[in-house]
């Protein structure tokens, strides 16, 4: 899920496609997929697609902490600096 998602965000191979990286993201998520997570709170906190908004950003990071994705860690952390 997330090699897919990230081939979308980055449009390798393929245009890019934030809604299509997103939905990637999400069934990753819904495996338990910790990079997934931690891929759609980048795209939350930049705001980057489709009703994206910062302030779901943490609790994406949060869902990868808990799954063991350490980038998300620091995510996380800046997150909850700039509050």
């Amino acid at each position: 899920y997330s090699s897919i998602g990230r081939m979308y965000e980055l449009g390798i191979g393929m245009e890019r496609d934030y809604e299509q990286a997103r939905g990637w993201y999400r069934e990753g998520i819904k495996e338990g997929c910790p990079i997934c997570a931690n891929n759609l709170g980048v795209l939350e906190y930049l705001e980057i697609g489709e009703g994206a908004e910062k302030d779901n950003a943490a609790s994406y990071f949060q869902e990868a902490v808990t799954l063991g994705n350490p980038a998300a860690m620091n995510n996380l952390a800046l997150c909850l600096e700039e509050g």
